[in-house]
Order: structure tokens, then sequence, then C-alpha cells
């Protein structure tokens, strides 16, 4: 059941992220990531909010190739293999098909998205060290509670335990959507995410019996 749960949900996330770029243009999407800084900005402080925007910037570049020289290191170039004469037109027809899909409004309001979607999970990640003070209680206290109830000999829940990672993974896959979200989302959404987590994995600990 957890894995259905779980692939409807992503399956769900999937086809709205392919929804979106058709109902909300590229300018409303970028709009929306002014607007989260500016919220960012006000209720963190200029230097956390541009520490995310920061990374997101960064992930979107990803790493700088090295710069490649076309002179072989004797000094000479290497001669190149001369394009075939007939091939030239269907080269230039490739080149003039790709040139279209990227001037494709639907393709520049994928890649938004995806710029939004690296931004909002920068957002989770400047503030899972703080997320982690929370977490890391959370989970001793959950496999805590399970040892003393084995030494007390209570009966474990498996349906709270089966409803936790449900849960859990209904979790995940509200994430996953948050971060496709064409709408401005408040600033302390994002962190909320890692403690929620924290908290039902806590419940799933607390209740897992294992039948040796």
């Amino acid at each position: 059941m957890i894995r259905a749960i779980f692939v409807a949900g992503l399956v769900a996330a999937l086809a709205y992220a392919l929804w979106i770029p058709a109902h909300y243009p590229p300018a409303d999407l970028i709009a929306v990531m002014r607007a989260e800084y500016g919220a960012n900005a006000a209720s963190w402080g200029r230097g956390p909010a541009l520490d995310v925007l920061t990374r997101a910037l960064a992930w979107q570049d990803g790493p700088a190739a090295p710069a490649v020289s076309a002179t072989p290191p004797g000094g000479a170039a290497a001669p190149g293999p001369a394009r075939a004469p007939a091939l030239t037109p269907v080269v230039a027809s490739l080149d003039k098909a790709v040139a279209g899909l990227t001037r494709n409004a639907y393709v520049r309001g994928l890649d938004c998205l995806r710029v939004l979607a690296l931004f909002r999970l920068a957002a989770l990640v400047q503030w899972l060290p703080l997320g982690a003070v929370f977490a890391v209680p959370t989970l001793i206290d959950g496999a805590m509670r399970r040892i003393v109830k084995s030494k007390e000999f209570r009966q474990h829940h498996p349906e709270l335990f089966i409803a936790a990672l449900a849960a859990l993974a209904l979790t995940v896959c509200a994430l996953i959507i948050a971060c496709i979200w064409p709408m401005p989302l408040p600033p302390l959404l994002m962190p909320a995410f890692p403690c929620l987590a924290a908290w039902l994995l806590r419940g799933a600990l607390a209740n897992y019996h294992h039948r040796g």
C-alpha cells in the first residue's frame, strides 16, 4: 500500500509538472521566485536569502566544464574530417529545429519551472542544519520509546506504523509538488518538511515490531 501511494504521488507530481508550463508563462514563474526571494529577505534577513539564491543559481549553472583546446600539444592543429556537402542542408535543418524548440514558450516554461524548483530546494538545504537539531532528538525519542515498550512487554501498534509510513510517503510527494507549485509559498513551509518527516519517522520507529 505504501509503495502504491508513493508511486501514485510521483505520477501525479510529474503530470502536474508537465501541466504547469502550458498554463503559466515563464514570466509568471520568475515573478513567483522574485516574490519568494523578497519574502525570504523580509523573514530571514538579506544574508540567508542571498545564500539561497546563490546556491540555486550555482545548481542551475552546474559545474564549469574545462576549456578544451582544439590545438594538439605538438602545435599544429589536427585536420578534421571534412563535412560532406550533401549533409550540410540536413545539419542546417537540425540546427533550425533545435533553435525553434529552445524558443518555444512551453520549453522555456519548463526551464523556468526547474529554476523555481531548485530555488525552493536551496531554501530547504539552507535550513537543514537547524532542522537536524529537531530531527535527531525526535528520532532518538522514537527509538527509545520502542525499546521501553519492548522491555515492558507492551504491545506495538502495527496500524500506527503503517499509517506513519504512509503519511511519510505523502509528505515526500507533497514536498515534490511544493517545489513546483506556481504560487508563492510561505518562507517557513520548505524548512517545515524535514521536521514533519522526522516526526512521522518517530511514530514509525516507536511502533515498529520485528518478528524474529
